[in-house]
């Protein structure tokens, strides 16, 4: 059955997201250096439980729709 496997949240400002998610949800998160748009990794807890990873992404304008709703790619 096709699951979800990654998860994008779009963030106005996402070193501010990343400070939330870690306060509330105690979720690690790490600012990812190898591309060209900066992206935020966001580890949600231990490997061995039930759960998915995903990212935090800058939002961009109105006009690019990739960026401005939280994304969930789903394995087939």
């Amino acid at each position: 059955m096709p699951r979800v496997v990654h998860f994008e949240l779009p963030a106005a400002n996402p070193e501010r997201a990343s400070k939330f998610y870690t306060d509330v949800f105690g979720w690690k998160i790490e600012k990812w250096e190898g591309g060209g748009e900066p992206y935020w990794l966001v580890t949600t807890g231990d490997e061995k439980m039930p759960g998915i990873n995903g990212g935090i992404v800058k939002k961009k304008d109105a006009d690019d729709h990739d960026h401005q709703h939280p994304r969930c790619p789903i394995s087939g």
